[in-house]
């Protein structure tokens, strides 16, 4: 096990973005601009390491806005380019008038496109860690909020709102190798459902999961690549409200994340044979310190898990060689 220092920051930096580019560097984005998020001086600012994650280049801006907040959710690998799904929201009214960007890379995150809508319909939602489905297709989880029961209200109430504007989720789908996209699946309950996360278990059968502000995280799963889906239900897996990771490798899940049910402590990794049963496989920092919001990659060639997470001011990352997670 290595760990070492990306970035911190002075002011605030949150929700590190890892990914590994087709020359084989690793790039890392942040939230960042202002003093909170969100705000219309949000920004998304970049670094890039050529040493497998021991040093890391000087923070630059990578998208920003004029007069709307910027945000980066996933780095997508899976396609012909590298593909960043980019978010432009105004922060007066919270994540509720968004739009659903993407950006390319040629040269591995060198330099990227402008961005511009995803064609289909994926808009005005936030999209999350994405992968390819057994059957060649793209998969990437997402969540937006709705309004319930508030038409007279206004937008700007507190983010998320304990009544009205609850998150809702569900998928997007390309079948054309990301030139076009669907949305399946529709969940919701009385409790927000977000940045949700989704693992392929074996071909076909999609488990996808939740955060939730009730301690624990909920679950639902689909047996036709993601059409259909079961009926959502409540796992006895904790999560304290708070980012988590599902990652598939050598045909075992990792689910990374808090393990509490209150609070952001506990970051570990657990694992798993089905995507249901987990045990916990290490702890990634004392059990007691507070890190939060991982986003994983991984080099098959080097067998190496990459794991950059944050606790608002500093941003880490970490690599497991496959045989220190018994997947050698």
């Amino acid at each position: 096990m290595e760990k070492h220092n990306i970035t911190e920051f002075d002011i605030y930096g949150r929700e590190p973005i890892l990914a590994m580019m087709p020359d084989r560097s690793l790039i890392c984005t942040f939230l960042t601009g202002g003093a909170i998020e969100p705000e219309n001086a949000n920004c998304v600012e970049v670094t890039r390491s050529f040493d497998g994650g021991a040093t890391w280049t000087p923070r630059e801006i990578l998208f920003d806005h004029p007069t709307n907040g910027v945000w980066c959710t996933d780095i997508f690998t899976g396609g012909e380019h590298p593909m960043a799904a980019v978010h432009l929201y105004n922060s007066t009214s919270q994540y509720r008038e968004l739009q659903t960007l993407c950006s390319f890379t040629t040269d591995s995150g060198r330099t990227w496109s402008k961005p511009t809508s995803m064609r289909g319909t994926v808009n005005n939602c936030s999209l999350r860690q994405g992968f390819v489905l057994s059957n060649g297709d793209f998969l990437i989880p997402l969540y937006w909020q709705e309004a319930t029961d508030n038409f007279d209200k206004s937008f700007c109430q507190p983010n998320p709102s304990p009544s009205g504007w609850l998150f809702r989720s569900g998928i997007g789908i390309s079948s054309d190798r990301g030139a076009t996209w669907q949305r399946f699946g529709y969940f919701a309950a009385d409790t927000q459902l977000w940045e949700p996360n989704a693992v392929e278990v074996e071909p076909g059968h999609v488990i996808l999961c939740f955060r939730s502000q009730t301690g624990y995280l909920f679950r639902t799963e689909s047996f036709d690549y993601g059409r259909t889906w079961s009926e959502l239900e409540r796992t006895d897996i904790p999560n304290s409200d708070s980012k988590f990771h599902l990652f598939k490798l050598r045909g075992k899940i990792l689910l990374i994340g808090n393990t509490v049910t209150a609070g952001r402590t506990g970051l570990a990794i657990r694992i798993s044979d089905d995507g249901k049963s987990f045990t916990k496989l290490i702890d990634i920092e004392p059990a007691e310190e507070r890190w939060f919001y991982p986003h994983a990659c991984a080099d098959e060639e080097k067998e190496i898990l990459y794991i950059a997470y944050e606790n608002a001011k500093q941003h880490r990352l970490v690599k497991y060689s496959f045989a220190e997670l018994g997947l050698a």
